[in-house]
């Protein structure tokens, strides 16, 4: 099986709200809700990577806080290494989203997870029970 190394940004805000968007619907797993980010490319470092996506993705510059424990999630014929990375922006940057169809800030796990990737439910659930468990 394939693998394939990912970095996505958990971006919060001012409130302690995390940002998730929204696949289109003519991409792999379409209108599903995830965090952004996206594949390392050859020679490049982690941090690398997601500056870049984020940048591409919703032309906003981050500020990395701190790395979170990394996840592993087999689809049918890939298997993902999730990097995930807690960010925060400036809020005078406006998100502009360049590749997703929506947009919208949570605050915890929400009840419904079927259109929620599968990896990025294991990081909302690492999150959120860290903060209500101190």
């Amino acid at each position: 099986m394939k693998k394939m190394k990912v970095c996505c940004a958990v971006i919060q805000n001012a409130s302690g709200e995390v940002l998730l968007v929204q696949r289109p619907a003519y991409k792999k797993n379409g209108n599903q809700w995830e965090f952004p980010g996206g594949k390392v490319e050859d020679g490049e470092s982690l941090e690398e990577c997601i500056h870049r996506e984020i940048l591409e993705e919703l032309s906003i510059h981050l500020s990395i806080k701190r790395t979170l424990p990394f996840v592993q999630h087999s689809y049918q014929n890939v298997t993902i290494e999730l990097y995930p990375f807690l960010c925060s922006f400036d809020s005078s940057e406006c998100i502009r989203l360049n590749e997703h169809i929506n947009l919208k800030w949570i605050q915890s796990v929400p009840d419904q997870l079927s259109n929620i990737s599968p990896a990025d439910i294991v990081i909302l659930r690492q999150l959120f029970n860290k903060k209500s468990n101190p």
